[in-house]
Order: structure tokens, then C-alpha cells, then sequence
């Protein structure tokens, strides 16, 4: 597990360390995938449980090493203002790797 080496100021900082952190969690894409063939849409099912959990895990990470979390951090809007973002990129990532499985079958 790759550990926070810079000092956090933003919650901006962590964005992509969340996003590969989500994005390794085969567990979460292969439940989103289940939830996808049997409800037939675009839902993202677990993702905001295992969001909120790897940003847990990231915000004690930051708080021990600095003894203190940037206001952004803290604040309930902007956390979820970093959920979307990661969420759509999350879909997007689903959906290109969705894609790309399904041409690689056509192949065969």
C-alpha cells in the first residue's frame, strides 16, 4: 500500500490515490458489475460505502502523519464534491474496461 509522503494541504491532493484505490478494489468492480446485469442500468452500487471507507482510511492516514487535516478535509461539501468527481471517473473507467472486455470478445 503506497503511504502519503507529501504534505496534504488539499483534498485535491488525494484524488488520485483514491481513485487507484478504488479502481485495484475488484471486489467493488466485479459487485458493480453483478448489480449492472441484474438491474440492467448504469448504477454504481457500493461505491459510496467503499468510497466513504478508503477516505476514512486516507483522512486517519493524513491526520496521524501531520497531526492535522487541511479544512477541505473536514468539510461534508467538499468531501462530496470529491465523491462525484471520483465517482464519474470511476464510471467512466467501468465503461471504457466494459467496453474493451466486450471487443476482446468479439475477437476470440
Amino acid at each position: 500500500e503506497n503511504k502519503i509522503d507529501e504534505k496534504i494541504i488539499s483534498i485535491d491532493q488525494i484524488e488520485d490515490r483514491l481513485f487507484d484505490v478504488l479502481v485495484k478494489d475488484k471486489a467493488l468492480e466485479n459487485e458493480i458489475i453483478k448489480a449492472r446485469e441484474n438491474l440492467g442500468n448504469n448504477t454504481l452500487a457500493s461505491f459510496n460505502s467503499v468510497f466513504q471507507r478508503e477516505y476514512a482510511k486516507i483522512m486517519r492516514e493524513v491526520a496521524d502523519k501531520q497531526g492535522n487535516l487541511p479544512d477541505d478535509m473536514k468539510s461534508i461539501d467538499k468531501v462530496k464534491e470529491l465523491g462525484i468527481r471520483i465517482e464519474n471517473r470511476y464510471r467512466e473507467y467501468l465503461n471504457n474496461s466494459l467496453k474493451n472486455n466486450i471487443e476482446d470478445d468479439k475477437k476470440i
